[in-house]
């Protein structure tokens, strides 16, 4: 360290020398930054530095409006993984102000690293939102043509789909719901947009053409206005949706796959087959489905690193648990906010018995995959889970109150309706005094006709006979074997 500190550290006229020219007019700022990045890369303190953590302090009071010096301190405490954008509003308005600045009085190089250090702590969202969102053209260009003639509806929808995939709310766009509200707002006549709204309104499991005749009309005139104005791969698309939503769900899933054959890198088809085949069971076909149109891809499109995710759940299913646990660590290595891949990898953890582990890597990334909409349920209830099998009752029961059951009352959902039951329901089954819980659940009695998966059915039937709703529980008996002939 002795043969730079000090005294060989690069100034102003060092840092151009060097080909790597910096806009402060600080050479002691110019020094201190050389010091710090020196001090990171060798994973050494610099005495006459006064140490790692003193120099970027030193290097902050040197010129608090240095760009690249910056650049390094946020996006160093982003790489630091304690922290993001979504839970951190400070490093959020301080990357934020980097970028003004940067384009103000940056050179093009400073501009790029406060870029790249505001994606990374957003997570990547930042890569695409409000600015790289595609309009008609790029969706043109990447192969996947819109009928539409709305570039805003073209580009909302685009937002739509990114953040269904990557389980999160794109602030630049006012998140999910109101992305698709805009979407409806910006045509509402466009073909794929409605298919993808309304085929997500079935895919969610809440409801169905049978128990809701505003979906059921919806669903039968998209088909009509597909014929008359959609392109043939719209066309597919709004038939899809519809069998999905009528209880076809292998035959919805045969024409995604029909569409993922001539169209691999067709998202919403990925997206769409891949939550078909989970709700089916069908672990060979969520595997081979992913695996297939993995190699047709280049590896620049939108929500690419998310497929490894996919890919990992679809081999853990399948019980490839070494393999699954490599493509879930790829999936977060690229975007450490893909929650689906924390879901894979927590699978893989539980299945293998690693449970000290899985404890330690759902608590270490918690502020990564709680962000994840309704899949941050899911993950909490692996989380309590890792300490049901670990014995830690008390702390389950935190897990379930603190956060499965808290999301359910927000949401209603039907599939937090299952991980809450689920979880009550293992707690009983190792003789866990559960108290009153039961009851804090919401009543999803009107569910009870819907019957879209016999998965929800049978959590439903626990959560009502254990919400001594024996009422609703005979109707729900009673309207199976009706279904059922």
């Amino acid at each position: 360290m002795a043969a730079w500190c000090g005294e060989n550290l690069r100034d102003l006229e060092g840092w151009r020398a060097s080909g790597l020219a910096l806009s402060t007019a600080s050479n002691e700022c110019a020094k201190l930054f050389d010091g710090a990045l020196r001090q990171l890369v060798s994973w050494s303190d610099c005495d006459a530095l006064g140490g790692f953590h003193k120099t970027p302090e030193d290097l902050r009071a040197a010129d608090t409006q240095a760009v690249l010096p910056r650049a390094f301190r946020l996006g160093l405490e982003a790489l630091g993984t304690n922290t993001c954008t979504r839970v951190n509003k400070a490093l959020k308005n301080n990357l934020e102000q980097l970028q003004k600045d940067a384009k103000e009085y940056g050179n093009e190089r400073e501009q790029k690293h406060a870029k790249a250090a505001l994606l990374y702590a957003d997570g990547g969202m930042a890569a695409w939102c409000g600015e790289n969102l595609r309009d008609l053209e790029g969706w043109r260009a990447s192969g996947l043509a819109l009928s539409t003639a709305s570039n805003e509806c073209a580009k909302l929808f685009d937002g739509a789909l990114r953040q269904l995939v990557s389980w999160s709310d794109c602030d630049a766009l006012g998140g999910f719901h109101k992305t698709l509200e805009n979407m409806r707002t910006a045509d509402t006549q466009a073909v794929l947009p409605r298919a993808f709204r309304l085929g997500l309104e079935a895919l969610g499991t809440n409801t169905c053409t049978r128990v809701n005749n505003a979906l059921k009309n919806n669903l039968e005139q998209l088909q009509k206005d597909a014929k008359e104005y959609g392109n043939e791969r719209e066309q597919k698309h709004a038939k899809a949706a519809l069998l999905y939503a009528d209880g076809h769900i292998r035959a919805a899933t045969d024409i995604w796959e029909e569409i993922l054959a001539e169209y691999p890198t067709d998202l919403m088809a990925i997206k769409f087959a891949h939550e078909a085949y989970f709700f089916m069971g069908d672990m060979k076909g969520k595997k081979d489905s992913v695996q297939a149109v993995l190699p047709k891809h280049k590896g620049t499109e939108p929500c690419y690193s998310y497929l490894y995710g996919m890919q990992a759940f679809g081999l853990e299913e399948c019980e490839q648990y070494d393999e699954a646990e490599k493509a879930a660590v790829k999936a977060l290595n690229l975007n450490r906010f893909d929650s689906w891949a924390t879901h894979a990898r927590a699978h893989c953890m539980l299945m293998q018995g690693r449970i000290s582990e899985g404890i330690d890597f759902m608590e270490s990334t918690v502020d990564e995959w709680r962000q994840g909409w309704i899949i941050a349920t899911h993950n909490y209830w692996h989380k309590a889970l890792f300490y049901i099998e670990k014995g830690d009752f008390e702390t389950s029961l935190t897990v379930f109150d603190d956060e499965v059951c808290r999301r359910f009352n927000n949401s209603k959902h039907v599939l937090d309706m299952a991980d809450s039951a689920s979880l009550l329901w293992r707690l009983e089954m190792e003789g866990v005094d559960v108290g009153k819980r039961w009851h804090d659940l919401p009543n999803m009695s009107t569910h009870k006709n819907d019957h879209v998966t016999c998965f929800n059915d049978a959590h439903l039937g626990i959560t009502l006979t254990r919400q001594e709703d024996a009422g609703n529980e005979s109707d729900l008996y009673n309207t199976l074997l009706d279904f059922t002939k």
